[in-house]
């Protein structure tokens, strides 16, 4: 089952109403289970994916670290946040020790 959704954040629903399963048995006949589904409803939670590659060169790595450690402790007012924006990994609005962290993590 393939699933796609335009909706990039929040929650997703799926319903089905009637599966078929189609295989084979141990002599190598045909066979096939058929389901009504009586509970014919699922979500699934789509969230945010972090990009860390901060300085875009496709690879996290320690240079990720040092281009976020050049801009540690500007916030959303600093003149240049829409270039340095992707340092704040939390969105809170500032580039701050937890986002080194998590960069930390993943390198």
């Amino acid at each position: 089952l393939i699933f796609s959704t335009s909706q990039t954040l929040g929650e997703q629903g799926l319903r089905l109403t009637n599966v078929t399963v189609s295989g084979y048995d141990k002599d190598g006949k045909t066979v096939y289970l058929k389901s009504g589904i009586q509970t014919a409803e699922a979500s699934t939670q789509v969230e945010t994916v972090i990009n860390y590659d901060v300085n875009g060169d496709k690879v996290v790595d320690l240079l990720d670290i040092t281009f976020c450690q050049k801009y540690y402790q500007r916030t959303n007012r600093s003149s240049d946040w829409d270039l340095i924006s992707q340092c704040d990994l939390d969105k809170n609005g500032k580039i701050d020790i937890a986002d080194l962290v998590m960069l930390a993590a993943v390198v």
